[in-house]
């Protein structure tokens, strides 16, 4: 029974993100097309295709819940101890409050944010199987780069107005309950002005880690292996 779950389980993990992918690919082309009836076109197939990914995540939200779940406390605490430190709070007692903790807790939570993003995609790789971001790929550029490009604002349905892609993928392609979106949800519908001043904020303090390499690299590596997660509880540290 556990073999055969897994067997449905994985299939149906691989065709949510064959969509998701195709979906990403689409997203990449409308950004690189020239004319408004270009971008339509390719906003309709989304929207299309958005019809099969909902109905896929929706079948693989009822297995996940029948499948072990790691524990990820120790990891987050240690996460948001980085993230502190690089973010520096200051004083935040009575009127000695200020903005500078405002901005730099928002950064915080940006960062954090980000980092369990980056942890949480999946892909299909070359060889067909689940794929995940290797460890020296979470890292301080790529996390500017998440950023920025999930920042931009984007059609996916030619109904709508434009929005912002990250908000896209967190109500799209992760889970109510997943950690990025419990980082993120309150940033990315923050007003444009304030979250583009935690925008800047966040970049100030991300470009020491771009500028310092061994900075980088120590904050990038991880031993953790999923697959264990079929034979044994976990809790990741």
């Amino acid at each position: 029974m556990k073999k055969n779950f897994r067997k449905e389980y994985l299939k149906a993990k691989k065709e949510y993100l064959i969509l998701n992918g195709k979906i990403q690919s689409l997203i990449r082309k409308a950004e690189e097309a020239k004319t408004t009836y270009e971008q339509n076109q390719i906003t309709q197939q989304i929207h299309e295709l958005m019809r099969s990914q909902r109905a896929a995540k929706a079948g693989l939200s009822l297995m996940e819940q029948t499948r072990p779940q790691p524990n990820f406390s120790k990891a987050a605490d240690y996460l948001q101890d980085v993230a502190m430190a690089i973010f520096p709070q200051g004083d935040q007692s009575g009127s000695k409050a200020d903005n500078t903790t405002f901005w730099n807790m928002n950064g915080m939570r940006l960062l954090v944010g980000i980092v369990w993003f980056l942890l949480e995609y999946e892909y299909i790789d070359e060889k067909g199987n689940i794929a995940r971001l290797d460890a020296d790929q979470i890292n301080f550029k790529n996390f500017q780069i998440t950023v920025n490009d999930g920042f931009k604002k984007i059609r996916t349905n030619i109904n709508n107005e434009p929005d912002l892609l990250l908000k896209f993928y967190l109500e799209e392609m992760r889970e109510k309950d997943a950690n990025s979106v419990m980082s993120l949800e309150s940033i990315i519908n923050t007003p444009e002005e304030t979250r583009g001043s935690i925008e800047g904020v966040f970049a100030t303090y991300i470009n020491l880690g771009i500028i310092n390499g061994d900075i980088s690299r120590m904050l990038s590596y991880s031993t953790f292996n999923y697959d264990d997660l079929w034979d044994q509880k976990i809790a990741v540290f």
